[in-house]
Order: structure tokens, then sequence, then C-alpha cells
């Protein structure tokens, strides 16, 4: 609403304070649009504020010390502007997420780019980095734990599995279902076990995923382990039952 004092801040202004911070190409290009941005939600405001010219360039000299903060270490401009946004408009904790979703909307091999990049500066594996790509394409990260968390605890349980000689397919499930930090250990460590059984036996994705999830959620409630279940006639009894139940689905 400080029209009077925004009234500062034409289109000719805006190109000659570009002009004096001596930026390179996309950093002009940033400054300029940012700052016409902030420009026009601050004259949706309704209260009165001071001195609203220099806060309006305070704001944007913070979203450019980010943006350009995060081009030095080597990131896209992409990943740079939706990772500085983030981080000052809201302090969120999920800017890498937006960062990088910002970075595969324009250009999917920059934003793999990008990812390897935190990764390496954060000292990631490709197995945080692959599971981190998969909850963001698919849209499966829960607000908490956070995509950074799954993916650690991902790697970190995946690894783990893996060193006590379970397959890639168990591995992977049981790892995803953990760090979701939904269901019990044995809930999960069933329905990894009962996923691979059900694909290695080649039945079709929405055939095996009913099949494990019913079987997982069996087990945990009659059962204390997977491995006292696995010798059981009765799990078998319920398996029967429920590749019965779920027939239409081949």
């Amino acid at each position: 609403m400080p029209t009077s004092e925004l009234s500062y801040f034409t289109s000719e202004k805006i190109i000659e304070l570009a002009t004096e911070k001596q930026y390179d190409q996309k950093a002009l290009q940033e400054f300029t649009r940012f700052l016409a941005l902030t420009v026009e939600e601050e004259q949706q405001y309704t209260y009165e504020e001071e001195d609203v010219v220099s806060n309006v360039l305070a704001f944007v000299e913070k979203h450019m010390q980010l943006f350009e903060g995060q081009r030095q270490l080597g990131y896209s401009a992409n990943w740079a502007r939706a990772y500085a946004e983030n981080t000052l408009v809201e302090n969120h904790k999920n800017a890498v997420v937006y960062a990088y979703e910002a970075s595969l909307a324009t250009h999917r091999a920059q934003a793999t780019a990008d990812l390897t990049l935190y990764c390496q500066l954060h000292g990631k594996d490709a197995h945080f980095q692959r599971h981190f790509d998969f909850l963001v394409k698919t849209d499966f990260a829960n607000p908490e734990p956070t995509v950074i968390a799954q993916a650690a605890v991902y790697s970190q349980l995946y690894k783990e599995q893996i060193s006590q000689g379970k397959t890639d397919l168990f591995a992977n499930r049981y790892a995803d279902l953990m760090a979701l930090d939904q269901y019990s250990e044995l809930g999960c460590y069933a329905e990894a076990a009962e996923y691979e059984r059900a694909i290695l036996k080649g039945h079709n994705h929405d055939f095996f995923h009913a099949l494990a999830m019913g079987m997982s959620e069996y087990i945990a409630n009659e059962f204390p382990s997977y491995q006292k279940a696995a010798g059981s006639k009765a799990v078998d009894i319920e398996r029967n039952r429920l590749q019965k139940k779920y027939q239409h689905l081949l």
C-alpha cells in the first residue's frame, strides 16, 4: 500500500539499480525480476510501513546473497533462484526440494548435476541421491520426516540390509518403508519380504502391492517376528486367502 514510496521503483530505476550492482547477466536478470516481484507484492499490502524503499532493497539484497552463494557453489540459476526464494520467504526446511523441483522443471540433465553437487557437498551417497530423486519425482514425500531425512535413513538402512545378505528388492522396499516412519519394524520387514516374494513369482504391480500390504498387516498383528511367521501354516492359509481376494488384479 505505501504506493507513493513504491513509485520510486520505476522500470528505469530498477534497471539503474541492477546496473550499479555490476552483476553478470544471470544475476542481473534475477535482481531485476525479484525486485520487480517484491515491489508488486508490497503494493498488495494495506498497512503503513516506514522506510519501505530501504526495506525492499534490503530484502532483495538478502535474496541475491543466497542466489549468488548457490551459484558460486556451482548450482544452476534455476536451483539457486528457488533455493533463495524458499529459504528467505518461508525459511523452509525443504528449500533444497523446491530447488531440485525447479531445476527438474526446466532441464533434467542440469537437475541431475545440481543434485549430484548437493550430495557431494553434503557427504551424501548414491543411495541417498536415488531415493531423494524418487521421493521428489513421485511426490511420495511426507511433510515429516522431510525428504532429506527420509533419504538419509533410506541410505543407511539399505546399505545395512545389503551387508546382511538381503537382495536389492528387499533392501529397497524395507528401507523405503522404514524411512517413512509410519510403520512398525516388523510391519516393514514383513511387507518387504512379501513384496519380494510376490515379485519373484512374477505377479504384476497392483497384485504384489496389495498382497504385500495385506500380508504385512496380518503378520504384524499375529506374530512377534517374521521368522516365526515364515514357518506357520496359518500364514500360508492367509496368503492363499489374500491371493484369491486380489485375483482380479492379476
